[in-house]
């Protein structure tokens, strides 16, 4: 009986500090957003450095489009584009042109760290390299966002 009443009372201390745990514990998010890729069920640990689901700021969303190379002239920061989303293509988003990247990974010869890498092969083809362009996107309908969804750019000159 006494083995039992030890093991009653360890499970109410771990309980009582699990408790305290809980209360003392704080979750805060860098931004409003919206959780997707929910991995946990109710009763499980979070533990440190394990993502349990993920984030996407809805605050501020951007389209990033593809440019080749003998498109980038004339191309400047600040500069308004429409955006077509293909899940609405009637429905043009307005944005600014925020950036456009310096380089992107070679075909051959060795690999860049850190620079994106963008095909540029179509079979026995070789076509001009393509080069991101970073555009922000001014209040755009919620329904409409999705990170990897497909639009098309148009720049305004």
């Amino acid at each position: 009986m006494a083995p039992l009443r030890a093991d009653l009372a360890a499970a109410k201390a771990q309980l009582r500090e699990a408790e305290r745990d809980l209360r003392l514990t704080t979750v805060r998010a860098p931004c409003d957003g919206i959780v997707t890729d929910l991995n946990i069920s109710a009763g499980e640990y979070a533990t440190t450095g394990k993502p349990v689901f993920t984030l996407v700021d809805s605050e501020v969303w951007w389209a990033i489009a593809n440019f080749r190379e003998t498109q980038l002239v004339g191309l400047l920061p600040g500069q308004k584009v429409k955006v077509y989303a293909m899940a609405q293509p009637g429905m043009p988003i307005t944005g600014t042109l925020e950036s456009l990247n310096a380089g992107v990974v070679p075909d051959e010869g060795t690999s860049a760290n850190g620079l994106p890498k963008v095909p540029r092969t179509l079979n026995w083809v070789r076509i001009a390299q393509r080069f991101p362009v970073r555009i922000r996107l001014d209040n755009p309908p919620s329904d409409l966002m999705r990170i990897g969804a497909t639009v098309v750019v148009v720049v305004m000159r």
